[in-house]
């Protein structure tokens, strides 16, 4: 059992913490946002609180099990409301991230149109300033190799960073980008199609329209579908975006072809025997380099126009006007390709906005080193998985929000570092209320045995309190005294 004075210590932390949160969560009015996206209550702590609670903990260094074991006395939520909160299959985890996004989104865009923010960006950014918002979408392992009855994952996962193979999921993730701020708009757990490869224990089965049974639906989806799924479903829900970038993975003519129906892209292309209509011939990237006149550009070899043909589900061909970019790359002789669906782009633009791809990497580091992306619970329920990589996308709107409050740019493990170091700092109030709560235990221990010593000593202390002239210290010294008498 805590003692009075490591209590009081915890109650500090989660308060000071909450002065930083509150502010993000009264600007995007998550309580709204909560009510429309399903998340309801009939008694008890209300979801807001709940949901405070959890987006503190990496802040804390703390998880639910010890927060609801230290906070007796003034956190009146117990550790399965928590758990209930995060298994629910009818809440909308997706919607909540959604429109939290969009508002901070709209928010950074008026920012910049009238400020100029994009002065700040240590990074090149376009020379159109209307032309700087950027959606990206790339893929990250969650890795659960040590979770047994999962109630679904995949078994046979392949990581492309290192060679191996894992039990878990994929993070399909959908990220805003205007060179200064990243937002997680949507992200998409899948596994594979192939369902040798999928394992189960106790699959939960709801109704197929419930948010529980949508997100299982798309465990077993390709990463390209769901990815063409978020981009369409933003573009329906107006968020404002100039450009989709990916890596070559995803740089499918289907993947172009779809994506191209709502915004323009940017993307890596491979090197493989994909074909392009070069005037009246077909020929890969490669065969297309060789035809062109290299320039004397140092970064940009050289760049042409040429249409991408795409066999429709009717078997239609489809031809997508792009630009092909061909861009030298460092201290070597060889060179990637770029295409843009805009063709007016300039050669030197489409490698600016393509350099801010990078966002999305920054984001998956600091959010699994920080923010418990992939490890922020051990559930074996799905619902708990999606909301757990939820949680960890809000605390980045947040730790975005706080950067553009900041009177100085900053990157957002400092931001991180900068929040979590703030909320042990007590003020002089604060540490005086500890020390004086372990005395007020020891003064009760002491007037079992000799009551008069204790009140003397009660006094005496009462009477140095006054000399720090705090407001409420000595109210709150008698009070907890004769609670604890009691």
């Amino acid at each position: 059992m805590m003692t009075p004075a490591n209590r009081a210590a915890l109650q500090a932390d989660y308060y000071t913490s909450s002065s930083s949160v509150k502010p993000f969560f009264e600007f995007c009015k998550i309580s709204n946002i909560l009510n429309k996206s399903g998340f309801r209550k009939g008694n008890g702590p209300s979801v807001t609180e709940i949901l405070f609670a959890l987006i503190l903990l990496p802040f804390l260094n703390t998880d639910i099990y010890k927060i609801t074991q230290e906070s007796q006395g003034f956190l009146d939520i117990k550790k399965d409301t928590f758990y209930n909160f995060m298994n629910y299959h009818t809440y909308s985890w997706r919607n909540l991230l959604f429109n939290v996004a969009k508002v901070l989104v709209n928010y950074f865009v008026e920012l910049a149109r009238k400020r100029k923010e994009a002065k700040r960006s240590k990074k090149a950014v376009l020379d159109l300033n209307r032309r700087s918002r950027f959606g990206i979408i790339d893929d990250t392992p969650i890795k659960k190799d040590d979770s047994e009855k999962l109630e679904i994952c995949g078994n046979y996962m392949y990581d492309h960073t290192d060679g191996s193979h894992y039990k878990g999921f994929t993070s399909t993730v959908f990220l805003y980008s205007d060179g200064i701020s990243t937002v997680p708009i949507d992200f998409a757990l899948s596994a594979t199609s192939n369902e040798s490869y999928i394992e189960t224990h106790n699959e939960k089965q709801y109704h197929k329209n419930s948010c529980g049974a949508r997100r299982r639906a798309e465990v077993r989806m390709a990463k390209t579908d769901l990815a063409i799924q978020m981009v369409k479903n933003a573009y329906q829900k107006k968020v404002k975006l100039d450009y989709i970038m990916f890596d070559s993975w995803y740089s499918s003519p289907k993947v172009i072809y779809n994506i191209h129906q709502y915004y323009d892209v940017i993307c890596n292309v491979k090197r493989g025997n994909q074909k392009y209509a070069f005037g009246k011939i077909l020929l890969n990237v490669e065969q297309i380099y060789s035809k062109i006149r290299v320039g004397s550009r140092r970064k940009i070899k050289c760049s042409c126009i040429v249409r991408l043909p795409y066999k429709t589900d009717s078997k239609d061909i489809k031809y997508i006007d792009t630009k092909l970019v061909y861009v030298k790359k460092k201290k070597s002789d060889d060179y990637i390709v770029l295409l843009s669906t805009d063709t007016k782009l300039s050669d030197e633009n489409i490698v600016k906005a393509y350099a801010n791809r990078w966002d999305i990497e920054v984001f998956f580091r600091n959010a699994k080193q920080n923010l418990r992306f992939d490890n922020g619970t051990q559930s074996n329920n799905f619902d708990a998985i999606i909301a757990s990589v939820t949680l960890a996308c809000l605390r980045h709107c947040f730790l975005a929000y706080a950067e553009r409050k900041a009177s100085e740019p900053m990157t957002y493990g400092a931001m991180f570092r900068l929040v979590a170091d703030e909320l042990p700092e007590l003020t002089l109030g604060e540490c005086l209320t500890v020390i004086l709560l372990h005395h007020a235990t020891v003064i009760n221990l002491l007037a079992k045995h000799d009551p008069q010593m204790a009140d003397a000593m009660t006094e005496e202390m009462c009477e140095d309190i006054k000399r720090f002239k705090i407001k409420g210290l000595e109210e709150r010294f008698q009070r907890e005294s004769f609670r604890l008498a009691a």
